[in-house]
């Protein structure tokens, strides 16, 4: 069991999260097959720079997929 302050959960809108998604194994066993079959990630990368426009495009849903930020 976890003892989580409620007051900084609701005044600053903070969240706990869990998920079920598997175990080590089963990631490791998920990674594994993805590259023997070449299954790479749907991504858009733009540079840090632009990472206001990254934001803008998430809120807008304009984002395609995913945006990982590169380093220039």
């Amino acid at each position: 069991m976890l003892n989580i302050p409620l007051l900084p959960l609701v005044f600053y809108q903070k969240a706990v999260a869990g998920s079920i998604v598997g175990g080590r194994r089963f990631m490791a066993e998920m990674l594994e097959f993805a590259a023997v079959h070449q299954i790479k990630p749907m991504i858009e990368t733009m540079p840090i720079s632009q990472i206001n426009e990254a934001m803008d495009k998430v809120l807008a849903n304009k984002a395609r997929y995913r945006i990982v930020l590169t380093s220039e």
